[in-house]
């Protein structure tokens, strides 16, 4: 589960932004409360993340971080409802963690404040 940094609802989305650390993993997730994509068929997989590209900035990793994507896929998944985008964090240290968790967190305060992102 993701560090949650805040949710907010706008134009029936529904969502938890925020962060976590697993291994040698930096990873941005969103977990999607809506109905109308939670689930664990192939479809509903589609569906978030047909919804995650309408948001890439629920996904942008801190610079203090390596921006190369890890991972096979564009999107990794945890059915019903987890989405993320991750790097790799060989040698991260606890400042550069704090640093990347300072600037999530500014982030997603900064989408409250200004309500959900619209794609451009």
């Amino acid at each position: 589960m993701p560090r949650p940094s805040a949710a907010w609802r706008r134009s029936r989305l529904h969502v938890h932004l925020g962060w976590q650390l697993q291994g040698g993993q930096f990873r941005r997730a969103a977990v999607y409360h809506d109905e109308s994509i939670r689930g664990h068929s192939q479809e509903s997989r589609r569906q978030r993340e047909d919804t995650s590209r309408t948001h890439p900035e629920f996904f942008s990793i801190p610079t203090v971080l390596p921006q190369t994507p890890g991972g096979r896929k564009e999107y990794n998944h945890f059915a019903p409802d987890f989405v993320y985008q991750y790097v790799k964090t060989p040698g991260l240290t606890i400042a550069d963690l704090k640093e990347a968790a300072a600037a999530v967190h500014a982030e997603i305060v900064q989408f409250g404040a200004e309500g959900t992102p619209q794609p451009a």
